[in-house]
């Protein structure tokens, strides 16, 4: 009993392919994987198809030309840098084997997987078992199976016909759609498709090489002989046979009548058919037609979005793909920091127009930096200066708008001062070197006034020139001039706070006290006035209001910055 047992539950070794159970590969080879329309559809006979051809060309060449960088996070603030100094970066990055570069290597494998349904490549490793090389393996000689401990490896015939095994952690699989391992050929599975399409196309290359327009029946009002008759369909073919005699003048003599039977391209819906096969192929590999130059239904209005759409139903997936096999294959668990990416983002900022607004909205917000926005424009970064993010309300420091302005240290010196040590409640007296810090922090500051004075005013001239063209203008300038200082207050204040706290930090290690913020209050109104009298008075004439923003702000900003220097340096020295 014991013994019969172990007979049945024998694990059987596979079986070698004959000619009676014959492997998949076999019936490809000896073409009987003909569809219906007479055609054999498989890898080599699909790409003679253009639409097949430009879908699988289009994301493979999409994915590869995308950067693929590789990263380390630090856990603790969730930031991701490039892993430059990692042996990994340059393999993935630039040359994953001595023959191909990046582009080249994940084209390839791309462009097997949408094929074959599967692409390979062997890790060649190190002997401390780091990856070294990465070698792609063409679909056909490579076979997925469960060894006898049930874990994938992979059977690989290579060019002498020897056979030889890879296991799972030394092969990159990049699968495409499947229900296993194993990844489904786009082709197989549309395969009458691709067969009706490949038909179409053969049927139109043998009409055009044959057929002509003038085909049909010549009838002769007499018997000819065998002879004759061959003579003259001999002679007529010469003559009309062929494109390169469509549409010539045919000449009928001896009382013969031309008697048209076939049909034109149009009739014959072969135009038709043709263009429906470019739309089967976009559908297996969900490409947009225009894609592959199919723009009959494209407009300006839309191809931008399906454009997009196309990245995030037809390329994602395999940035996907591509980086959780090498999340597994490639990287060690010893260096869970470590991931790779593809930087696609570039693929969805639309035109130059768009790029500019989305940059320009992200830099406002803090959310990128100039340096960041020089790298996505193929700029080389202006220094450290050029990663300081900045906010749109004064366009200051963000840390300076978050925390205010930063406190000199514990224990630093405090400022030289000339103050009567009998008179401790007495202010002290500003130093040359604080006046010197001062100086140099007002250009930079005037020029943040007048950035947000440029916005001021340009917003004003455009008011001010829709309204002029409208009645009752006097009312709505009254009305608009009315409540203006308040918008003015609530653009300017931000970059004059920082101002005042920054130079207060200069001249005095005290914190600013209540009466200098009431006087620098009462400024920053007093500068809202006069700026809105200002526009008042030039509100009139239409060529000043339309210079406002370049002429104004720049020579306002600086006055008001002065002012308000010397308006702080008082109270910290009266």
């Amino acid at each position: 009993m014991t013994t019969k047992t172990k007979k049945q539950t024998r694990r059987r070794a596979p079986k070698a392919a004959t000619y009676r159970e014959p492997e998949p590969w076999m019936f490809d080879a000896f073409g009987n994987n003909r569809t219906t329309a007479g055609v054999a559809v498989n890898e080599a006979t699909a790409l003679s198809l253009t639409a097949v051809f430009a879908c699988v060309r289009a994301i493979a060449e999409d994915v590869a030309k995308v950067p693929l960088i590789v990263k380390r996070t630090d856990p603790a603030s969730g930031r991701s840098i490039e892993a430059r100094d990692h042996e990994l970066y340059s393999l993935l990055r630039f040359q994953p084997n001595p023959d191909m570069t990046s582009l080249h290597f994940r084209r390839a494998v791309t462009a097997m997987s949408l094929l074959w349904g599967n692409g390979f490549a062997e890790i060649v490793r190190t002997a401390g078992g780091r990856p070294a090389e990465l070698q792609p393996i063409h679909p056909s000689r490579v076979t997925p199976e469960r060894g006898e401990d049930r874990r994938v490896r992979y059977r690989v015939i290579n060019d002498q016909g020897e056979i030889s095994y890879i296991s799972a952690p030394n092969m990159l699989h990049i699968p495409g759609i499947g229900s296993g391992v194993v990844g489904f050929s786009m082709l197989k599975l549309g395969g009458e498709a691709m067969g009706a399409a490949l038909a179409a196309e053969r049927f139109a290359a043998s009409f055009f090489g044959n057929g002509t327009r003038l085909a049909g029946i010549l009838k002769h009002p007499n018997k000819l002989t065998p002879a004759a008759a061959k003579n003259l369909r001999e002679a007529w073919d010469r003559l009309h046979s062929g494109a390169e005699n469509a549409h010539k003048t045919a000449v009928l003599e001896e009382g013969m009548e031309w008697m048209k039977t076939s049909a034109d391209p149009e009739e014959a819906q072969m135009l038709e058919t043709r263009v429906m096969s470019i739309a089967e192929a976009c559908r297996l590999f969900r490409v947009p037609p225009h894609k592959v130059f199919e723009m009959s239904r494209s407009t300006f209005g839309n191809i931008e979005h399906q454009a997009i759409e196309y990245v995030g139903d037809a390329l994602y997936t395999w940035f996907v793909c591509w980086d959780q096999e090498i999340k597994r294959k490639l990287i060690s668990p010893r260096e869970p920091d470590l991931h790779a990416e593809h930087q696609f983002q570039g693929l969805l900022q639309g035109d130059m127009a768009a790029r500019s607004t989305r940059q320009r909205e992200l830099f406002n917000i803090g959310a990128i930096t100039i340096n960041e926005i020089r790298r996505e424009n193929g700029l080389n970064p202006i220094g450290d200066e050029g990663d300081v993010h900045f906010i749109n309300a004064a366009m200051v420091p963000a840390e300076i708008a978050m925390h205010g302005p930063p406190q000199p240290a514990s224990g630093a010196a405090a400022p030289q001062t000339t103050q009567d040590p009998s008179s401790p409640d007495e202010p002290s007296q500003p130093s040359l070197d604080a006046m010197d810090r001062i100086s140099a922090i007002i250009p930079v500051y005037a020029d943040l006034l007048g950035k947000v004075f440029g916005q001021i005013l340009a917003f004003e001239a455009d008011r001010i020139t829709s309204a002029s063209k409208q009645r009752g203008f006097a009312a709505w300038a009254s009305d608009f001039f009315a409540a203006e200082p308040d918008q003015v207050h609530i653009r300017i204040a931000p970059t004059i706070d920082a101002f005042a706290a920054s130079a207060w930090a200069i001249l005095s290690d005290k914190p600013l006290p209540d009466a200098a913020k009431q006087a620098i209050l009462n400024e920053t109104k007093a500068i809202c006035g006069r700026h809105v009298a200002e526009s008042v008075k030039n509100m009139r004439e239409p060529s000043i209001v339309a210079e406002w923003a370049t002429v104004r702000a720049k020579a306002q900003a600086n006055t008001e910055i002065d002012n308000l220097a010397e308006l702080i340096t008082n109270l910290a020295g009266a």
